[in-house]
């Protein structure tokens, strides 16, 4: 089987991914700034930090295929020219120089895993009472450094692989969840699980999502299949209210939720008194993607329900919540 070079290969999505290529045969080279705690067998592991290597030729030797995880997500400031200066030496200027050595060393495709922030920060409510969808043909409009930056190391990548014999993939995705999970929605499990009452009854949203198992497998189709070359794709799993969501969660869990009534111009400004507009943002506002482009090229169907895939994140948060009460 061909050589995959995994880069973040100790991440969230890594954690899923590396095991889904190993039972798939294929031989891999992890790459992560920390060693592995739990190394994989017959998994080539290298601890590198990526924004303190030039000389990506170690990693590169007789790699047929790139799968580009690693990035810096949360770390730097999302206002102001600093926060955007070191999420560009980070996301930006890492994924161009492995993209560059990677086509000289003659890798055949290069995956991108990027974000749906590229395309924005929501989409609206439709005048029928519908959600306007994301797609692949928008505009790009990203608003924060981090979605700048990814949307500026999509374009490296397109550009190194306009000159060279190199493929790429970029792959769009909303919010990810699963075991490992972190940020905002690991805090929103917790709050459930505590039975804290949430302001949210007056919440009407929309927001697509992505089990992680599935987003492994959706990479696994854009190693093999031929017609994901030089292609976008927008890819999530569902699209559920935040009220349904918290229902469904809380049902696993045990936990009645009660979600108090609170105008969403309340929680704006909460949001802007409290620093948090970011969060309130994504927990108010809609963010829908239309999937059907990757259904439809690469013959995907998600493996796992959104019930699937919320059992096996709740069972991983109750081992995790227990370890670290």
């Amino acid at each position: 089987m061909p050589r995959i070079l995994v880069t973040g290969a100790t991440g969230f999505v890594g954690r899923s991914l590396l095991p889904q290529l190993r039972t798939a045969n294929y031989d891999i080279r992890a790459l992560s700034r920390r060693p592995a705690a739990e190394i994989i067998p017959y998994i080539e592991w290298l601890s590198r930090d990526l924004t303190e290597v030039n000389d990506f030729a170690e990693a590169l030797t007789d790699v047929d295929t790139v799968v580009h995880l690693a990035a810096c997500v949360h770390q730097f400031d999302l206002n102001g020219e600093s926060g955007l200066a070191d999420y560009r030496r980070d996301n930006t200027e890492v994924t161009r120089r492995l993209a560059e050595q990677a086509a000289r060393k003659g890798v055949r495709r290069f995956i991108y895993l990027s974000t749906i922030k590229v395309n924005g920060e929501k989409t609206a409510v439709l005048t029928n009472g519908g959600f306007q969808s994301f797609t692949e043909s928008d505009t790009p409009a990203p608003e924060d450094p981090y979605a700048i930056s990814k949307y500026e190391a999509e374009e490296a990548l397109r550009e190194v692989c306009s000159i060279s014999d190199m493929e790429y993939v970029i792959l769009r995705p909303p919010l990810i969840y699963g075991p490992w999970v972190k940020a905002n929605f690991l805090q929103l499990v917790a709050a459930i699980n505590r039975g804290i009452p949430l302001p949210l009854g007056s919440v009407h949203n929309l927001r697509s999502l992505l089990y992680v198992e599935n987003l492994s497998e959706v990479i696994q189709l854009c190693i093999e299949k031929p017609q994901a070359a030089n292609q976008l794709f927008l890819v999530s799993d569902v699209d559920i209210s935040l009220r349904d969501l918290v229902k469904r969660i809380g049902d696993i869990l045990g936990k009645w939720m009660p979600l108090l009534p609170c105008p969403v111009s309340v929680l704006n400004i909460v949001g802007l008194l409290t620093g948090k507009q970011a969060v309130i943002r994504r927990l108010t506002e809609s963010l829908v993607i239309d999937n059907s482009r990757i259904k439809r090229e690469l013959s995907w169907t998600p493996r796992f329900t959104l019930d699937d895939g919320l059992l096996n994140t709740l069972n991983w948060f109750r081992v995790f919540h227990s370890i670290h009460q």
